[in-house]
């Protein structure tokens, strides 16, 4: 999924484009320095699209952000 991360002064805010999952759907978590956002959704299982091109993921998704030492890893919300 495509991200933007703004920096200002005193942190960092991640803003990720995901079309179609809720919230609620939507967790992160944080290991090895490494943040990661991931979301899942309920798509019907007759639900069979014919796609000539597919750039984004239909029942789930997930990326890795590296920290690289420069975030306080208990002040992160979401």
């Amino acid at each position: 999924m495509p991200v933007n991360i703004i920096e200002t002064l005193t942190q960092y805010e991640v803003h990720v484009y995901a079309m179609g999952f809720d919230k609620e759907n939507i967790k992160i978590s944080v290991a090895d320095d490494i943040l990661y956002v991931s979301g899942t959704r309920t798509v019907p299982d007759d639900y069979q699209p014919n796609f000539t091109t597919q750039e984004y993921p239909i029942k789930s998704f997930e990326r890795a952000l590296f920290l690289n030492g420069q975030v306080t890893v208990d002040g992160i919300t979401a």
